[in-house]
């Protein structure tokens, strides 16, 4: 069984950013719950009419400005509505002054530092309240996300090494907290090299279980439930090879949510590394084959989640078929990576025949862009629909 997130910020984005103005300005400011009784009413059935019915669609938020304790019990009872639940939660640092423009959990300004780690703590409490609890989903618990964005500084200096220990002990805490709380959910750090200072802690899925094994052995934690959540737009940004930082991450044990988009330069859009956090949907790349595969072979279960933008330009109805299309994608490419002729590859790859294996991927690729069209048709998404 398959389960994919979408996020609110995605819903609630009205493109403007820096130079671009607003073109969907009727998202302005939409409370949560109505977000996604919109996403319900607009995207959801042919979501469900592309991909079926069985397909679990989960919800991704930041505490406190998408879910909160004020705002829960409206949102919980839009997801029940919906027949969605909480997918993952995750504290919003970067947009709070007191804990995120300095270093956050690692920061110097043992204010901030204090005051980082007290909206964690506050994430994890709204997490395990009743009126959450009663969202998720009964086979697999949202993950806990926390993502680096407030984890950096704008001068190297010596005491980055403090602010190294500043992390871990922060890290250290938030873990011993949710065991204290139940232990029923993952803690996932989530990488990025940029944004929203020059310079980042925990750049990359590397540094990320760096940190995780530091915890366990320096602190003496258990630290089995702890992961990353790559993100393959951030791997790609910084022009490394997401396919094996999910090896990476299945080898150490340490997969418990996905951030599933693409940074572009695909052949299609445009992007690639160097460039800012673009956010494209999931493309129908070799790659993407790879990651689906992994997945696959691994068992795992959990939680895919849609971390993307719609394009600047896009219509309010454009920015949801392009939700609908990285969902349809992603269903796409689990389709051919069950079907991928595993000991063919192996043959040509032995041998070192590295062009049939370039074209045997190709042809999978274009499989795969076959599935998805077809599925796309049925959420009433194509050139042929066009009027």
């Amino acid at each position: 069984m398959s389960r994919q997130n979408v996020c609110t910020w995605t819903l609630s984005h009205t493109g403007e950013a820096g130079f671009r103005p607003a073109m969907r300005g009727e998202w302005d400011g939409i409370p949560t719950a109505e977000i996604v009784d919109m996403f319900g009413e607009k995207a959801l059935p042919r979501i469900r009419a592309a991909i079926g019915n069985d397909e679990i669609i989960g919800l991704e938020a930041h505490y406190p400005f998408e879910l909160s304790n004020e705002n829960a019990s409206a949102v919980t009872a839009a997801l029940i509505r919906q027949n969605m639940y909480y997918g993952m939660i995750t504290p919003g640092l970067h947009k709070i002054k007191e804990c995120g423009a300095y270093g956050g959990p690692a920061s110097l300004d043992k204010d901030e530092l204090e005051a980082a780690r007290r909206v964690t703590r506050e994430t994890i409490d709204l997490v395990y309240s009743d009126a959450v609890k009663k969202r998720w989903d009964p086979q697999e618990s949202p993950t806990i996300v926390l993502w680096n964005g407030a984890w950096g500084y704008d001068i190297p200096h010596p005491l980055i090494p403090e602010m190294v220990g500043n992390l871990d002990d922060s890290m250290a805490s938030t873990v011993e907290y949710e065991r204290d709380k139940g232990g029923e959910c993952e803690l996932d750090i989530e990488p990025k090299g940029n944004e929203g200072h020059p310079n980042m802690l925990v750049p990359t899925v590397a540094s990320a279980l760096a940190l995780w094994a530091r915890v366990g052995k320096k602190k003496g934690i258990d630290v089995s439930r702890c992961g990353v959540n790559m993100e393959f737009g951030h791997s790609q940004m910084l022009g490394l090879d997401h396919l094996n930082d999910l090896a990476e991450q299945l080898a150490s044990g340490k997969i418990t949510h996905i951030h599933a988009n693409d940074q572009g330069y695909d052949g299609i859009r445009g992007g690639g590394p160097g460039k800012f956090d673009i956010d494209h949907g999931v493309a129908l790349t070799g790659p993407n084959i790879g990651v689906a595969r992994a997945l696959l072979d691994s068992g795992y279960q959990r939680f895919i989640g849609h971390d993307m933008q719609a394009r600047p330009h896009d219509s309010e109805e454009q920015a949801y078929n392009r939700v609908i299309q990285s969902m349809v994608n992603w269903k796409a490419l689990e389709r051919v990576a069950s079907e991928f002729p595993m000991e063919e590859l192996r043959g040509y790859l032995e041998k070192r025949d590295t062009l049939p294996a370039e074209l045997l991927i190709g042809d999978m690729m274009s499989t795969a862009r076959s599935y998805a069209n077809e599925m796309l048709s049925k959420a009433g998404i194509g050139r042929y629909l066009r009027n």
